[in-house]
């Protein structure tokens, strides 16, 4: 939800994150190994990238979007290492599936430990969406449905309450909105 809510550039657009647990980030931040990216330097290319992605899932995968995310890979690499600072992600290894080094890492920090990929990029977006007077997070919510329109069968917001010790008794909110984006682990 944090990547969701740091995208919004348009300060003209107000968003709402409403975030299950007690922090940003879910199963994202506890992601070790690295993000895949084309890599030039290996005789990788688009093709061999989602080739590579399409064997992994057992020819099960829908090319697709194996396309789309290989050939926006740089872009999206780029994108999280503007907003990393510092060296950023650079140590590129083999990682499980793939026929040459793609997946990138930080590189370990001053003391030889290796630094956690995924808290390290939730941190660093959190705190850029945070930053953002246009958005607002929302934590400890529990989503309890989806407010439709009945006549025009669209989604106009939700409804959710507060979790927490006394959450049995807790009674719904509702928040409309024009766009709604549902993102779950």
């Amino acid at each position: 939800a944090a990547i969701s809510a740091a995208e919004a550039q348009d300060p003209t657009v107000q968003v709402v994150v409403l975030e299950k647990n007690n922090k940003l980030g879910g199963n994202s931040a506890k992601a070790t190994s690295g993000i895949n990216s084309v890599n030039i330097g290996a005789r990788d290319s688009i093709n061999r990238f989602v080739e590579d992605t399409i064997k992994a899932g057992h020819n099960s995968g829908n090319l697709e979007l194996a396309t789309l995310m290989a050939s926006k890979s740089r872009e999206a690499l780029s994108w999280l290492n503007d907003r990393v600072g510092g060296e950023g992600l650079t140590n590129c290894v083999r990682g499980g599936g793939h026929s040459v080094p793609r997946t990138l890492r930080f590189s370990p920090g001053d003391d030889g430990r290796p630094r956690p990929v995924g808290w390290t990029l939730i941190a660093a977006l959190t705190k850029e969406a945070l930053s953002k007077p246009n958005i607002r997070v929302l934590k400890g919510i529990e989503c309890t449905g989806i407010i439709m329109d009945e006549k025009s069968n669209t989604v106009k917001g939700v409804r959710y309450r507060r979790v927490g010790s006394e959450s049995v008794l807790a009674e719904d909110e509702e928040l409309y909105s024009d766009s709604i984006v549902l993102a779950s682990g």
